[in-house]
């Protein structure tokens, strides 16, 4: 998005995470180049320009930028929330694991069943916030604003239960789930690749 930024990374159960959230702005177009996939059949993406519309809609592509004291941890990305529909590049799928995601080329949205077995290998909220994977409880963006910031934090899948509905890991001050819920929430990103 313009944005030189570095990631930590680690290799963790199996995968390399990155350590630390994907923080692309709004308003940023994705290319080939610097994309995961073929962005559903197109050269290119175009993220969502609006920080607020379209939070109520499962189908809506969109990201909410806060501003730097939702982050806990001093990281600058632990800001950007995403709807699922922004988080696969447009594709979202009513079932199934979607085509496209916005990580970098490379990188990828880990799988639902990357994050259930995530979800066991983490336990609880504080090896889930120490090093390695260095979860930051940001909070999420739900209903028109943020909520739970600096208790709790949740990362999406690639993977659609149904047409409103996606996998993602939660992680909170009472505990680590892994469960489906509306597409529309704003979500961090953390993307993974093969160890």
């Amino acid at each position: 998005d313009g944005t030189e930024r570095a990631y930590t990374t680690a290799s963790i159960n199996g995968l390399c995470w990155m350590t630390t959230n994907l923080a692309v702005g709004a308003n940023t177009t994705i290319r080939l180049t610097s994309s995961n996939t073929n962005l559903n059949g197109i050269s290119y993406y175009d993220l969502p320009s609006s920080p607020t519309i379209g939070f109520n809609d499962d189908a809506a592509q969109n990201i909410y930028i806060s501003d730097n004291t939702v982050c806990t941890g001093g990281s600058p990305s632990c800001y950007g929330y995403y709807t699922w529909a922004t988080a696969t590049a447009g594709t979202n799928p009513s079932t199934g694991n979607a085509a496209s995601d916005i990580c970098p080329r490379g990188w990828r949205l880990p799988t639902g069943d990357e994050l259930s077995a995530f979800k066991t290998y983490l336990g609880n909220y504080s090896t889930a916030i120490a090093k390695p994977f260095t979860a930051d409880p940001g909070g999420i963006y739900r209903d028109s604003g943020l909520n739970r910031v600096g208790t709790s934090v949740n990362y999406w899948s690639s993977t659609a239960y149904k047409a409103t509905i996606a996998w993602y890991l939660g992680i909170a001050d009472y505990g680590v789930s892994y469960g489906g819920t509306n597409k529309r929430n704003g979500f961090s990103i953390r993307c993974v690749r093969t160890s």
